[in-house]
């Protein structure tokens, strides 16, 4: 084999090797890329679906929820009021330290009237019986928020926030 033949054939072989580090290094990282992607994409098209279920899902349960004649507030219904009857009821006014009432905005139609309730010392039978009796009424009652710490001498210690959503035209 001559020298011209020898470099002829190590620039070829040279250049084999070159688009073949070319494809592996640079063409084939670009193909796995673009196949994350894709996968990424179709993910992200899933989870927009669900989320455009959902949405249906709440705004016929949202039509759905608006309470029946007999369940709706009456003009004289007040939380406070109906808080301070139930725990009277339940024989835990005792327990209770203070109560502050306040309301907040929810939208144009929509108000939620709340009340925070301060207890001390409460057994947890008679605050069991005292929540069923607050989440059990045709009002729509709830309660929103419930801290509990135990007493080392007796009962609970705790805040727990009860509140009810009005319309604007009840009030």
């Amino acid at each position: 084999m001559t020298q011209p033949n020898r470099t002829v054939i190590l620039y070829g072989i040279a250049a084999v090797v070159l688009v073949f580090a070319f494809f592996e290094w640079v063409i084939d990282p670009i193909h796995v890329y673009q196949e994350e992607l894709n996968a990424r994409i179709q993910h992200a098209t899933q989870q927009i679906q669900e989320i455009q279920r959902l949405g249906q899902a709440y705004s016929a349960s949202k039509a759905l929820q608006s309470p029946p004649s007999n369940q709706k507030h009456t003009a004289q219904f007040t939380l406070f009021s109906f808080l301070e009857q139930t725990a009277d009821k339940t024989n835990v006014r005792k327990y209770i330290s203070s109560m502050r009432q306040s309301s907040r905005s929810l939208s144009e139609e929509g108000n939620e009237e709340s009340v925070e309730i301060r207890l001390e010392k409460m057994p947890l039978r008679q605050l069991v019986s005292f929540l069923y009796q607050v989440e059990n009424t045709p009002q729509g009652v709830f309660v929103k928020t419930l801290t509990l710490r135990p007493n080392s001498t007796e009962g609970m210690n705790g805040e727990l926030t009860v509140s009810v959503p009005k319309n604007k035209q009840e009030e």
